[in-house]
């Protein structure tokens, strides 16, 4: 490839609706708040698609939550120094955290955490489960992981720092259900599994729930929602105004690469 080419490659499974918060002021909210309310005891699940537009390899974006700070109950999610990370409450309670750093900065990663409320959690990357330690994992079994906010997409509650600059994908959400190995592969291959309590993909263009009435309101000065992956390279580079393209695999009609070359 030339300079100023730009490659995508399509077999990340991202050529799809997104949605995108700017860090800034963007936030995705869901409603009703009682849905994602797990008490002390019921297991769940959640995965979700990222592609930060940041480098994260020393900072942290805070990405889905459901913690209110100013009582310390519920949950969080974050990426620090390119490390993703869950937290249940928001003191020095339940941590499961990714050992080693993986690349968010301009790449699509499928994220799925499972937890179980007596044994511990699991995190997988792309599909696969990565290795993680777990801190205080007696108190995941008796943290309140309930509060009287939604679900956060993009920011904890009401703190001002640390927004997520970035494109979100398929979120999925499952109540008392530990999601296994087999079904993570599944959601990663984006099929549809049974369990699921939300569900919002972006694909009709809004925020709404796909599976029920648990629709994300949203609240900033520059969210959108629209396809990534081709058409975001090509607006990443217009360096020149006569761009060709090199189609993939079209003989074989398999997923590849597209290269957007500079003439």
């Amino acid at each position: 490839m030339a300079a100023g080419d730009v490659e995508v490659d399509l077999t990340q499974n991202n050529s799809f609706a997104c949605a995108k918060t700017d860090g800034v002021d963007d936030i995705l909210v869901s409603s009703p708040v009682g849905t994602f309310n797990y008490g002390t005891d019921r297991d769940f699940s959640f995965s979700f698609w990222f592609k930060s537009d940041e480098d994260l390899s020393a900072q942290t974006f805070r990405l889905i939550s459901k913690t209110k700070l100013s009582t310390g109950n519920g949950f969080f999610t974050d990426i620090t120094n390119n490390k993703f990370r869950f937290f249940t409450k928001s003191g020095a309670t339940y941590k499961i955290e990714i050992d080693s750093a993986v690349v968010f900065y301009k790449t699509w990663r499928h994220i799925a955490i499972t937890l179980d409320r007596d044994v511990g959690g699991k995190i997988y990357i792309d599909g696969a489960e990565v290795a993680a330690t777990e801190l205080n994992l007696a108190n995941l079994a008796s943290d309140n992981v309930s509060s009287t906010i939604g679900i956060n997409v993009a920011k904890l509650d009401t703190q001002a720092a640390n927004l997520a600059n970035g494109f979100w994908g398929d979120i999925r959400f499952f109540s008392d259900k530990i999601l296994t190995a087999a079904e993570v592969t599944k959601i990663y291959a984006k099929e549809q599994i049974k369990g699921t309590t939300g569900v919002w993909n972006f694909e009709d263009g809004t925020y709404n729930d796909s599976i029920g009435s648990n629709n994300l309101v949203n609240s900033g000065s520059y969210l959108t929602i629209a396809d990534d992956a081709i058409a975001k390279a090509i607006s990443d580079d217009r360096t020149t105004a006569n761009d060709h393209y090199l189609i993939w695999d079209g003989l074989l009609g398999k997923a590849g690469t597209v290269v957007i070359e500079e003439a």
